[in-house]
């Protein structure tokens, strides 16, 4: 007879040691798998689809034979939280209960609290946590699955030698979180009607907006305000199977005109802000249009940060929008505040969001700073209607700085020195 974890690691043997498939991401490809012919369809593979296949078959079948899941999934957030319905419903056809952990990017996981089993199976679903987090939790179970899709998870697992025998990777950039678990999961009997809710998450998520209804569906879905953490709302699951998605819509196309209002407004007081501050200037990170907000506006931050990056551009600036705001589960609120990055035209946001701890995608990532670290200049738009972007933030920095960085950034060569009416 065969020890629970000997038995966890006979069944994983088909896959080998180190399973890793990274897509569509080229500087280190271990799987190569070309978009679709129309890619902005988000359409998997026939590659992409088995090669999940090939980790799924081994992998679930452990779980099945010991029933002892644990699924971490991105909180908040409706791309982690249907990730983690995919896993729910496989489970519940087999007869298995998982264990949930929400995994929130502002707040570690404490590994040795969880008494995690050594013959569990954890998967880390669209968000693979910090630095690290995938090897260190591998000591602790019988097997770890990361379904990812972000540019910073594929950048710190792209070192396979790193990995553990039973830490086992899928990241696929032209994927949601959901899109992948969906189809690493294969629930049995999913409706038409969930499978488009799927494809409606992964299309807001990925930002591509090219189903129908989409982003009346994203907008109607984030104003009900549903409690994503299953310790806190046990009945999370039942509520999403619920979900009516015309209704939803109906609901959604009546927030939309609300929010277009409030990002109007928001717009007219934004501010300039030196990206990265004193470090940003002396990566050419440059300026850009931002704001703090708070209240309603936190739930559109997405749609915001991508008004100020195309004001932004429009304006001469770094394609970037920096949306700061306080999210309702910090516990440091009084001293940090998390800002949220868009960009336009290939700017990559990510490089800016990883200096500070945080990450995510080339044009839409986030980090958590210090309120000290946060300095914004003077409105972009003066009470004349003049925009004036002499960058009120970067004279004061370069009135600090020493003479070498001051002859390599000189004022008058720096593009937000340079005035436009």
């Amino acid at each position: 007879m065969l020890c629970a974890r000997s038995r966890l690691q006979h069944c994983l043997l088909p896959i080998g040691s180190r399973s890793c498939s990274i897509l569509n991401h080229v500087p280190f490809l271990k799987h190569n798998s070309a978009p679709s012919a129309d890619s902005s369809q988000a359409a998997p593979s026939e590659h992409s689809t088995a090669v999940l296949q090939q980790m799924a078959d081994p992998l679930l079948q452990a779980v099945v034979a010991d029933k002892a899941p644990v699924v971490f999934y991105h909180y908040p957030c409706a791309d982690g939280v249907f990730a983690a319905l995919a896993a729910t419903l496989y489970f519940r056809s087999k007869g298995v209960q998982p264990r949930y952990v929400p995994h929130e990017v502002y707040r570690s996981v404490a590994i040795p609290d969880l008494q995690l089993q050594p013959q569990s199976v954890a998967f880390l679903l669209d968000y693979a946590g910090p630095d690290g987090f995938p090897q260190q939790l591998a000591q602790h179970v019988g097997a770890v699955v990361v379904l990812d899709h972000h540019k910073t998870a594929a950048a710190q697992l792209a070192d396979t030698s790193s990995h553990p025998p039973n830490l086992h990777v899928h990241l696929d950039m032209q994927r949601s979180g959901a899109a992948i678990a969906r189809d690493f999961f294969s629930p049995p009997g999913m409706s038409e009607q969930l499978q488009h809710m799927f494809g409606m998450v992964e299309d807001a998520d990925l930002w591509r907006w090219a189903l129908q209804d989409s982003k009346a569906f994203h907008a109607g879905l984030s104003a009900r305000r549903l409690e994503y953490s299953s310790a806190a709302n046990p009945g999370i699951w039942e509520e999403l199977l619920a979900l009516d998605p015309q209704a939803v819509v109906a609901e959604g196309h009546i927030v939309l005109q609300r929010q277009d209002q409030l990002i109007a407004e928001a717009l007219e007081g934004a501010q300039q802000h030196q990206l990265g501050g004193a470090q940003g200037l002396t990566r050419g990170w440059g300026c850009c249009l931002g704001c703090r907000v708070a209240g309603e506006l936190v739930q559109y931050r997405s749609q915001l940060g991508n008004r100020l990056a195309q004001r932004s551009a429009e304006l001469g600036l770094s394609p970037v929008g920096l949306v700061a705001y306080h999210e309702v589960e910090m516990h440091n609120k009084g001293s940090h505040i998390k800002v949220s990055l868009r960009s336009t035209n290939g700017f990559d946001t990510s490089a800016v969001s990883e200096a500070f701890g945080g990450g995510g995608h080339a044009a839409a990532s986030s980090c958590i700073i210090t309120l000290q670290e946060l300095t914004l200049g003077r409105p972009w738009r003066s009470s004349t209607g003049c925009s004036h972007l002499t960058c009120v933030v970067c004279s004061l920095l370069i009135t600090s700085m020493d003479a070498s960085v001051k002859s390599i950034l000189a004022p008058t060569e720096h593009h937000c020195f340079k005035q436009q009416h």
